[in-house]
């Protein structure tokens, strides 16, 4: 986890900083899905939700690679 944490480190600290504003996971709870999906080698994940992307992070950079699942994103784009 050490060389993902590494390799993101300032994005994930930047998206903390607006963490009350954006309702995101506290860091224990993103490290916590990271160690969760890496031991079962969990292929897929889904997340219903996102606020600025913060756990996105760390649910994506679990996955071991070559991850053939689909991403989808639905947009508000008319904040209806």
């Amino acid at each position: 986890m050490s060389e993902f944490y590494g390799k993101y480190e300032q994005t994930l600290k930047r998206l903390e900083e607006t963490a009350k504003q954006y309702t995101n996971i506290a860091p224990e709870n993103g490290q916590f899905l990271y160690i969760l999906i890496q031991s079962i080698q969990a292929q897929n994940v889904l997340e219903i939700g996102t606020s600025n992307g913060y756990s996105t992070i760390w649910l994506a950079a679990a996955l071991t690679l070559p991850v053939k699942s689909p991403c989808f994103s639905l947009w508000d784009v008319d904040g209806i």
